[in-house]
């Protein structure tokens, strides 16, 4: 099946791309190896946005225990939120997944890809 979305690096050094098959593909950067495959329920026109938590108040960073989220719109009218946890446990083996945090119907297919704003710092004013 076609790809019209572009491949995005991840910072678990994956790869994710969208599939008019209806699924975003995690592909190891190394081999290219299928990681696995996130499901939405049409076809995938748009690139991925991905948002790492690199500062925030009241979180503490920890490079152990690693967390980013990847947003991706489909034709099936949704904008979806997959996030990726990743933690070493005590036997020192890193476990890892990605699972659907969200998904939001919009209205209308998606074909534009999701932008992200800077998230780190808000102020709020009043007049």
């Amino acid at each position: 099946k076609p790809v019209f979305s572009s491949p995005t690096i991840l910072p678990n050094k994956h790869i994710c791309c969208g599939c008019v098959d209806g699924c975003v593909y995690v592909l190891t950067s190394h081999s290219g190896e299928l990681v696995t495959q996130l499901e939405t329920n049409s076809s995938i026109f748009s690139s991925c946005a991905i948002a790492e938590i690199t500062a925030c108040p009241n979180h503490t960073i920890d490079n152990e225990n690693k967390t980013f989220t990847i947003f991706c719109g489909s034709h099936d009218c949704h904008i979806y939120c997959w996030e990726y946890k990743s933690k070493i446990r005590q036997s020192e083996q890193r476990e890892s997944e990605y699972y659907c945090k969200w998904k939001t119907e919009l209205g209308g297919e998606i074909y534009g890809i999701p932008t992200l704003g800077d998230v780190t710092t808000t102020s709020i004013s009043s007049a």
